[in-house]
């Protein structure tokens, strides 16, 4: 079954005090995969997620330079699906970001593969590199950079699928279906030099399917807190 993404939101919006993040999705499917993608521009570390019918919640990748932060979590949804997919931190008056994903075609145990995170400063940003043992994992990527403009080129194949570009902060989630066994990599090019970090989770295919696919019928859903 290929890959098919019928819907996604995005938002920008300024920051203000809350303790945690609400997205809303469509009602999800027991027994498929939802990844989340969180990020502020300070380096709060989010105490838990719940909601979208995952009883137990992972972390894939908690990834900080000191100084910001991007977490990746997944789960399978069980028999009570919901609608709402909640982060909770301690008070937070920055910036922070929120992309969920809903995934058919996934492994139904074990489903996290291979991890890769990079950190810096300048113009070229960079996921760092890993090999997926596996074909047809889904690769859920997120990148920030603290400039106020779009990159200029994009490398590695993947494909910006949530944009939220605020005042000095570039925030984008990115996914790839990797059809062959390879290294991956995500990079992008700024035009200005600036603080930046940047991570993806593969996710392994259900050993049935050729790969993890977006079904038509579920959403992806993104959310700035206000």
């Amino acid at each position: 079954m290929p890959y098919v993404k019928e819907n996604s939101a995005s938002n920008t919006a300024s920051s203000s005090n809350s303790t945690s993040q609400v997205c809303t999705i469509t009602s999800p499917t027991s027994g498929r995969l939802l990844t989340a993608v969180w990020s502020s521009n300070t380096d709060t570390n989010p105490t838990s997620i719940t909601g979208g019918g995952v009883t137990t919640w992972a972390t894939a990748v908690n990834h900080t330079d000191g100084v910001r932060r991007i977490v990746i979590y997944y789960g399978i949804v069980d028999t009570t699906p919901t609608t709402s997919v909640t982060v909770n931190y301690a008070k937070l008056s920055a910036a922070r970001w929120l992309a969920v994903d809903e995934w058919s075609g996934n492994a139904s145990s074990s489903v996290l593969d291979v991890t890769a995170t990079g950190s810096g400063t300048g113009t070229a940003l960079s996921t760092g590199s890993n090999t997926p043992t596996v074909a047809g994992v889904a690769l859920v990527a997120g990148t920030y950079h603290s400039s106020n403009a779009a990159p200029t080129a994009s490398g590695g194949g993947f494909t910006a699928h949530a944009d939220f570009g605020a005042t000095d902060d570039v925030f984008l989630a990115h996914y790839k279906i990797a059809t062959s066994i390879q290294a991956e990599e995500c990079t992008l090019t700024f035009a200005s030099s600036s603080g930046w970090r940047a991570c993806w989770a593969a996710f392994k295919p259900a050993a049935t399917t050729g790969g993890i696919v977006v079904n038509g019928r579920s959403r992806m859903a993104s959310h700035l807190a206000m």
